[in-house]
């Protein structure tokens, strides 16, 4: 049996599967849940996608601002339907945030 405190004062071993990253790519999931969350998509993700599809001949046209502010509160709604503990101003980085709102641009013209 070991006691509480001869607990405390083991090593932790880095190698351990239970203290490697997340599985997962963030990026990638956030942009799953805008997709198929029926509330955020109806009113965040679809008025987003109709500015981008309205804009397609002109793509300087396009609003980043409107894309930015679309991450933002998905990163909110995210961590908050989710229960994550993190700050979601913190959670993901602003490059790769560019990077999700490029592959919504991408993804959006090409449909």
């Amino acid at each position: 049996m070991v006691k509480i405190n001869e607990f405390h004062d083991m090593e932790v071993d880095k190698d351990n599967p239970l203290f490697a990253p997340l599985p997962y790519d963030l990026g990638e999931d956030l942009m799953i849940f805008m997709r198929n969350d029926p509330m955020f998509y109806r009113r965040h993700f679809f008025p987003i996608s109709d500015h981008i599809k309205l804009n397609s001949k002109n793509i300087k046209a396009i609003d980043h601002n409107l894309i930015d502010n679309m991450i933002n509160k998905g990163v909110l709604e995210y961590c908050k339907k989710y229960k994550i503990p993190h700050d979601p101003s913190t959670l993901i980085d602003k490059g790769e945030r560019s990077v999700i709102a490029g592959r919504i641009i991408k993804d959006e013209l090409q449909q």
